[in-house]
């Protein structure tokens, strides 16, 4: 990427197959990214990171299932690695977990609050994960698609928990699941035909998105009092 680039925009590298590699140029100008920048660039195995190079969401190595190395220049203020997998600087948000990577979510740092948009998606090595005490949002797809998911638990929080959109969308081996009683927000899709035959809506949560319990095997369903709003094909 030339050192004059100061922005990349949304689904700029999309799919382009052939990439194996992407470096900056050395350069003192801010870079931005869009969403899914390099998504599907399945052949993509190393990334250098600059220093310039300002935040930017999970999407935007979506689909990149051969990444190896991700390398961040220590200067950089927005980005940093732990054990292989790429961080907000200060380890709140998981911004992307490479395939080659084991899938044991144990391993995740203590600090995250934030599981990153398609992070884990359709990732075949996923089959448990427990969350923190510290987490507070499960990201835009997420874990939609990973079809050998069949745990999901987390530890007592304290914080409001949201449920993205199409979170776990499509985990038919996930057939049940208990969100934390300080869950608000359930998103559009988040279950959508995931494998769940029991599920509880926790106390605190006030809104249910669109088709977000639909295509699901849920016989009964009990709505909270503190719900403010079911949408469209909720169930």
């Amino acid at each position: 990427i030339p050192s004059a680039t100061t922005a990349v925009g949304d689904g700029a590298f999309r799919n382009c197959e052939q990439v194996r590699a992407v470096t900056f140029q050395s350069s003192d100008q801010e870079i931005s990214f869009g969403a899914n920048v390099f998504e599907g660039c399945f052949r993509l195995v190393r990334v250098n990171l600059p220093a310039s190079l300002s935040y930017f969401d999970g999407s935007v190595f979506a689909g990149c299932e051969s990444i190896t190395t991700i390398v961040v220049d220590p200067a950089n203020k927005n980005f940093a690695v732990h054990e292989n997998a790429l961080y907000s600087k200060d380890y709140s948000e998981l911004l992307f977990y490479p395939r080659m990577l084991s899938g044991d979510l144990s391993e995740l740092h203590p600090n995250v609050q934030k599981i990153g948009n398609k992070v884990f998606q359709g990732n075949p090595k996923i089959t448990e994960v427990t969350f923190g005490s510290k987490i507070v949002s499960i990201g835009e797809g997420a874990f939609e698609n990973c079809h050998e998911l069949t745990k999901v638990s987390f530890k007592s929080s304290t914080g409001a928990v949201t449920i993205g959109a199409s979170a776990f969308a499509k985990c038919v081996m996930l057939t049940s699941i208990e969100l934390p009683k300080t869950t608000t927000t359930i998103g559009a899709r988040a279950f959508e035909n995931a494998g769940l035959s029991t599920f509880v809506i926790p106390e605190n949560v006030t809104y249910l998105g669109v088709r977000a319990l639909a295509g699901t095997q849920i016989q009964s369903i009990i709505i909270p009092a503190n719900m403010e709003t079911i949408c469209d094909g909720a169930f």
